[in-house]
């Protein structure tokens, strides 16, 4: 069973919020801006609806065979030099900081719903 670590609401400033390592330097850059995800090795930023359509939820699950809601717009590795993630907006100052327990590679999935402009985000970590 998925153990929920935090759930959090944010403006998404800019239609987007970040999943990222606690103090990353290292932030994506979005080619485009039509893209869902965009990643570096320590941040991923996603794509939300509008602030002035509300906030997004924000979920943090470790682990369990739940599936989670929605499409999937990232499954990979961020690097954490501290045992601490942050999800939230940059652009606000508005971070959310969970402990994860452990520094190094960590792997994780992202998903949306609903799949445009998305108003919930949820983050599971392997």
């Amino acid at each position: 069973m998925a153990e929920v670590l935090a759930t959090v609401s944010v403006m998404p400033l800019y239609a987007q919020v970040v999943v990222q390592s606690a103090g990353a330097t290292d932030l994506p850059i979005p080619e485009t801006g039509a893209e869902p995800a965009v990643a570096s090795t320590e941040a991923v930023l996603v794509a939300t609806r509008d602030d002035l359509d509300g906030d997004v939820s924000i979920e943090v699950r470790r682990g369990g065979d739940a599936p989670a809601p929605g499409v999937r717009v990232y499954e990979g590795e961020l690097s954490f030099t501290t045992p601490a993630l942050e999800v939230g907006s940059n652009v606000s100052g508005q971070l959310t900081t969970i402990d994860v327990g452990r520094i190094g590679w960590l792997p994780l999935a992202i998903f949306v719903d609903p799949p445009e402009a998305p108003s919930k985000v949820v983050v599971v970590i392997d």
